[in-house]
C-alpha cells in the first residue's frame, strides 16, 4: 500500500459474516466517509478491518489528506477504529460503530480525529485457522501481531505504532492466511459484543461469537538506537508457545519505507509454516455370532498428520499413520467352549485434503485391526484349541471418506452383518490443530 507523508486508515471490526480478504474476492464498495479535524503532520494512520464474530481483519482502506475514505464491505455491523501513528508522540485511536443493511451504501460517515489511545494490557497468545466452534479451514495460517515493547524516547510511539502499521500491510500475504485481532483489538471486539446484548440493541442484529484463533503470534522487542529503531520480532506457536524463529533488523531514518520492507519479509516467514493436525479414532465395538459374542474398546493411537503436498499458496494435503488394536476385549460363549487370548494389532492411516475451504478426510485400517481369539472346546481326550475365531473388527463401518463437519468430529458407526450375525461399532473420528511446522523446502 503506497505511503503518504500523512495518511489515515480506518480499521473495521465487522460483526457480520467472517471475511478472509487474503483468500476471497472483494465486496462492492459500500461505505465511505471522512475523518474530521486535523491530523498530526508526518503521521500514518492505519486501517485494520476485523470481523467481530470471527475476530479476523476484514479490510483495509487508505485515507487521503482530505480525510476521505472508502471501504469495500458487505452488509453487517461494523466497529470502525481509526488509528493514527505519528512520527513522534502517542498513537491515537477512535472507535465508531456503524451498520450496513442489505444493498445499502453509506457515503457520509464522519469520524472525529483520533485521540490518544490508552495503554493496553500485556499480550497473550491464543490457540486455533481453527475457530472456537472447532471449525477448521485447512491450509490457511491464522496469525496475530501483538503490540511491541522496548522502544524509548521519541520512537516510543512505535511500540504500538509499528504493530499497527504491520497489521495493515499484512492483511494480504502471498499465501492463504487470515490476520486476527491481537489482544488489545480483541478487547474492543468483545466490548462491542457485550454491548450488543444490552437492551439498547435490536436482538435481531446480534452476532454469535466464533473467533478465529491464531496459529502464530508475532511478538516484538524494540530498541531505540539514536534515530534508528532496532527490532527483533519472534514468531511464536500459539498452542505450544514454542519460539519458531526471530526476524531482526533496523528501521532507519526512512522509517515508514523500511517498515514496508519489513512487512514483505515478515509475510514470507509467516507463509513458510503449515498446520499439523491430530486425528483421533475412539469408541467401542461389539460382535455377535452363532457361537459367541464380543465387546471391547478401540485402541487407536492418535495420528499426527503433517503436510505432504502444497500448492503455490500453502498446504493442501496432510498424511499420517499410527497403530490400532482393540483393548478390554470380552468374549462370551454360547456353547460349552471357551474363548481365550484375544489378539489384534495393526495400523491405520489418514489423508486430509483441502477441498475449497473445507477438509476432506479419508482413512483406512489394515487387517491387523480385525481381532481374533482362540476357542477351546472340551473333547474326550481333554480339550481342542482352535485360534483365529473372529472378535471385533472395523469391517463394513460407514464413512471411510467424508467432509469434516463444522465441529471437526464425525460419527463412524455400523458394520457388516448377515442374518443378525456380524459387527456393530459406535466410533468417532475427530481432528484438531495441534501446532505449526516449517514447510519442507
Amino acid at each position: 500500500m503506497p505511503r503518504l507523508v500523512q495518511r489515515s486508515v480506518v480499521a473495521l471490526i465487522a460483526t457480520g459474516a467472517a471475511l478472509v480478504v487474503a483468500d476471497g474476492a472483494q465486496a462492492a464498495p459500500s461505505i465511505g466517509g471522512r475523518v474530521t479535524g486535523s491530523l498530526p503532520k508526518r503521521s500514518l494512520t492505519e486501517v485494520r478491518a476485523f470481523d467481530a464474530a470471527s475476530g479476523t481483519i476484514a479490510a483495509a482502506a487508505g485515507v487521503g489528506r482530505s480525510g476521505a475514505f472508502r471501504l469495500s464491505l458487505p452488509p453487517g455491523g461494523y466497529l470502525l477504529t481509526t488509528t493514527t501513528v505519528p512520527r513522534r508522540g502517542a498513537v491515537r485511536r477512535r472507535v465508531t460503530p456503524v451498520t450496513l443493511a442489505g444493498g445499502q451504501r453509506r457515503g457520509a460517515v464522519k469520524i472525529a480525529r483520533p485521540r490518544a489511545a490508552a495503554a493496553s494490557r500485556a499480550p497473550s497468545a491464543h490457540a486455533a485457522y481453527s475457530q472456537e466452534s472447532r471449525t477448521i479451514t485447512p491450509g490457511a495460517i491464522a496469525f496475530a501481531i501483538e503490540e511491541f515493547r522496548g522502544a524509548t524516547g521519541e520512537l516510543a510511539v512505535m511500540n504500538r505504532g509499528l504493530s499497527a502499521l504491520l497489521q495493515t500491510d499484512l492483511v494480504s500475504t502471498p499465501c492463504r492466511s487470515v490476520e486476527v485481532a491481537n489482544s488489545a483489538d480483541r478487547k474492543l471486539v468483545e466490548r462491542e459484543l457485550t454491548f450488543q446484548k444490552s437492551r439498547y440493541v435490536d436482538p435481531s442484529t446480534r452476532v454469535t461469537r466464533n473467533f478465529v484463533l491464531a496459529d502464530i503470534v508475532v511478538q516484538g522487542r524494540l530498541r531505540t538506537a539514536g534515530t534508528s529503531l532496532r527490532y527483533a520480532l519472534t514468531l511464536v506457536d500459539a498452542r505450544t508457545r514454542a519460539r519458531l524463529e526471530t526476524v531482526s533488523g533496523t528501521l532507519g531514518e526512512n522509517l515508514f519505507a523500511d517498515e514496508e520492507r519489513l512487512a514483505t519479509r515478515l509475510a514470507k516467514r509467516l507463509c513458510a509454516y503449515d498446520e499439523v493436525y491430530e486425528v483421533t479414532f475412539t469408541g467401542i465395538g461389539t460382535a455377535t455370532f452363532a457361537t459367541h459374542e464380543a465387546s471391547g474398546t478401540l485402541a487407536a493411537a492418535p495420528i499426527t498428520a503433517t503436510a505432504s503436498r502444497r500448492d503455490g499458496r500453502g498446504a493442501i494435503e496432510w498424511k499420517g499413520n499410527a497403530s490400532i488394536a482393540w483393548k478390554d476385549v470380552v468374549v462370551s460363549s454360547h456353547t460349552d467352549c471357551g474363548y481365550v487370548d484375544p489378539v489384534s494389532g495393526g495400523s491405520w492411516e489418514v489423508t486430509l485434503a483441502r477441498k475449497g475451504s473445507a477438509m476432506q478426510v479419508d482413512w483406512t485400517a489394515d487387517r491387523g485391526s480385525t481381532g481374533t481369539a482362540t476357542v477351546v472346546c472340551p473333547t474326550d481326550g481333554g480339550a481342542a484349541a482352535i485360534p483365529g475365531q473372529p472378535t471385533l473388527a472395523l469391517v463394513g463401518v460407514d464413512a471411510p471418506s467424508f467432509p469434516l463437519p463444522p465441529d471437526a468430529r464425525r460419527a463412524i458407526t455400523g458394520g457388516l452383518k448377515s442374518a443378525g450375525d456380524g459387527w456393530d461399532d459406535t466410533l468417532q473420528i475427530a481432528v484438531r490443530t495441534v501446532r505449526v511446522r516449517r514447510a519442507a523446502s
